[in-house]
């Protein structure tokens, strides 16, 4: 009889527990960012402040509370978490920031923001890690080959190409 109890409420246990990891995660501030665009062979769309066509990648809040980014990273490396550090700034909700990923190595608040590394465009890993932790917030590993001038993202929490890159802003159905 107990286990035709518990085989009854098998559901209620496991959506109940689904529920609690999810409010868990969104606790600890695993997966609270998202990599949601990212362009890695730049030819002639967006330029950076030094007239530079250099590889971006856009990171979204899509949470109801802001983050700092302090402590916060960006790496093209599995073996190297801690590969670029973000500033202390905020990303608010609802919000994108645009990194360039350059090479520059420039992380100075209220100014374009470069990584320390270039994107390939053969397809690589690339992850945003959460501060402390080192846990994997977002990641693509790795991403596909891709092409000059069309990004690459998420539509509807799935990976796809965009012929029409739109950093800064929400990835729509008609810019694949």
């Amino acid at each position: 009889m107990l286990i035709r109890r518990f085989s009854a409420q098998w559901p209620f246990v496991l959506a109940l527990t689904l529920i609690l990891s999810a409010s868990d995660l969104n606790a600890t501030g695993s997966h609270r960012l998202l990599i949601t665009e990212f362009l890695a062979l730049n030819g002639s769309g967006l330029q950076d402040t030094d007239g530079d066509y250099s590889d971006w990648i856009e990171v979204y809040n899509p949470g109801e509370s802001a983050i700092n980014l302090e402590g916060w990273s960006l790496t093209d490396k599995q073996d190297e978490p801690y590969q670029w550090l973000f500033p202390a700034l905020t990303l608010n909700p609802g919000d994108y920031l645009l990194v360039y990923a350059s090479g520059k190595d420039r992380r100075v608040a209220g100014s374009p923001l470069h990584t320390n590394f270039k994107l390939s465009g053969g397809g690589e890993f690339l992850a945003l890690i959460e501060p402390d932790s080192g846990l994997i917030a977002h990641a693509y590993d790795p991403f596909p080959a891709q092409q000059t001038d069309v990004s690459y993202g998420l539509y509807l929490n799935q990976p796809t190409y965009f012929r029409t890159p739109t950093p800064g802003e929400g990835n729509t159905l008609g810019t694949q």
